[in-house]
């Protein structure tokens, strides 16, 4: 089974070297390893480079240095990272910490559970450093999948992501009715008929919730006017036998049109 791995990093130059000697020394070797440095003072960046120097299939990647980080610059990180590898071919995907270390059969374990199981997932292992023990001395159970090396089936990936989209498409206001037409499209795409419904799922659970949404009247106006002249032309084209050249307004992290 083919993986990527995606390391999202910042000031982490007395951790990660001994990241970077657990991944090259594993018995199975990823198609390639994005790792972003998210803006790093120190000598993170010029440590990767050494290690991207011997290995061609680590890549690094800079992002610009920003006053203070939180979790939603890790998933930006990563998101660019995703960008570098969504068009390769491989079947599972590791978001992987930059201060952690491991085995040399880590991966292969990891994957070979994705294999076992066609219904799984995701799957990771539990963790332990001096004086702590995650199945010991945290409330995760030895069933949970920590988020500092996790392995994701990619068809499962992409689904969590159409998901998110649907329940953006709710946030941002969008037409019931367009989602609906989004949707029945989203479904010819592979996976056929999953990634539509994923999509729906999300729209419909968000709006189930009630979600206040964080744009005004007017902007929702303006955005449902948008889809609605989009949608006219689309139709449009479809009863002239017109050929219609994008239907899509973004790709997702699976590098899918949606």
């Amino acid at each position: 089974m083919k993986y990527v791995l995606i390391t999202s990093a910042r000031n982490e130059e007395a951790f990660i070297a001994k990241t970077l000697d657990s991944v090259v020394c594993q018995t199975v070797l990823p198609e390639r390893w994005v790792i972003v440095d998210d803006g790093s003072t120190d000598h993170t960046a010029e440590i990767v480079e050494r290690y991207a120097a011997r290995y061609p299939w680590i890549e690094l990647l800079r992002l610009p240095q920003r006053e203070y980080r939180n979790f939603a610059a890790k998933v930006h990180a990563f998101n660019a990272g995703f960008e570098k590898v969504h068009s390769l071919d491989f079947e599972a995907i590791g978001n992987l910490d930059a201060d952690i270390s491991f085995g040399p059969d880590q991966f292969e374990f990891l994957l070979e559970k994705l294999i076992e199981d066609p219904s799984l997932g995701v799957t990771g292992t539990a963790y332990n450093e001096e004086g702590f023990d995650s199945t010991k001395d945290s409330f995760e159970s030895e069933n949970s999948v920590h988020g500092a090396c996790q392995v994701f089936r990619r068809q499962c990936f992409s689904d969590i992501a159409m998901f998110s989209y649907g329940e953006k498409d709710y946030y941002l206001g969008g037409s019931f009715i367009w989602q609906l037409f989004r949707v029945t499209y989203r479904m010819t795409k592979r996976p056929l008929i999953v990634g539509g419904l994923a999509l729906f799922s999300g729209f419909c659970w968000a709006a189930l919730r009630r979600v206040p949404r964080p744009v005004s009247g007017d902007l929702m106006r303006f955005h449902r006017r948008e889809q609605m002249i989009k949608l006219k032309g689309i139709l449009g084209s479809l009863i002239k036998f017109q050929k219609i050249e994008k239907f899509y307004l973004r790709d997702d992290p699976a590098g899918r049109q949606v």
